[in-house]
């Protein structure tokens, strides 16, 4: 509806390319049938947001995944009723089961790791030069692999970064495809066996 109120396309083509572009972003999948790098702020910015969404739990697609973060937004919901209500016992149910609160922690944990490390490898991306916003899209693109996110901010390529910042891109490319905390449980079993080692 926004690409249609801003006259990008007709009626039509506003549907048919904004669901596209909305579905490769969702599902990281990174395909493009515009040039949605020309589009109205608004628009790029959902594209950049529905990238961290991601697919199901047991997709390849990068993200955080939709149930987590529904997990996620009904624990907002049932602390903003515990607070209301402090002797109120509220639980997160999804499909009308509770999840366990270790699960819950687990969720959180990971959502924390997500959001510390986007920001971290955000700010070091920046310090090549880059504007901020670039440098957000250069890592969420690499965090979930989806390829098309730079492109949101005038990136096209990936050649003029440095040596150093290539390696970072490449780093964060594998925490996102492996999942944190399969990313850190392999450096803790390495550290362990370098420690065992000397």
């Amino acid at each position: 509806l926004h690409l249609y109120f801003m006259q990008c396309y007709e009626g039509a083509g506003s549907i048919r390319y904004g669901f596209f572009q909305a579905i490769s972003f969702l599902s990281t999948s990174g395909f493009a049938s515009a040039d949605f790098w020309y589009w109205p702020d608004f628009d790029r910015y959902v594209l950049f947001l529905l990238v961290f969404v991601g697919g199901c739990i047991g997709s390849a697609g990068g993200g955080l995944k939709v149930v987590r973060i529904l997990v996620l937004l009904r624990m907002a919901r049932a602390e903003i009723h515990r607070t209301l209500h402090p002797h109120m016992v509220v639980s997160v149910k999804m499909d009308g089961l509770p999840v366990a609160a270790k699960i819950v922690g687990r969720i959180l944990a990971f959502f924390f790791l997500y959001v510390l490390i986007f920001t971290i490898f955000s700010l070091l991306i920046s310090t090549t030069g880059l504007g901020l916003m670039p440098s957000m899209g250069i890592a969420a693109g690499c965090l979930t692999s989806t390829g098309s996110t730079a492109a949101l901010f005038g990136i096209s390529s990936l050649a003029f970064l440095p040596d150093w910042a290539k390696f970072l891109c490449s780093l964060l490319m594998i925490i996102g495809r492996v999942e944190i905390f399969s990313f850190l449980i392999l450096i803790d079993v390495g550290v362990r066996m370098l420690h065992q080692k000397w």
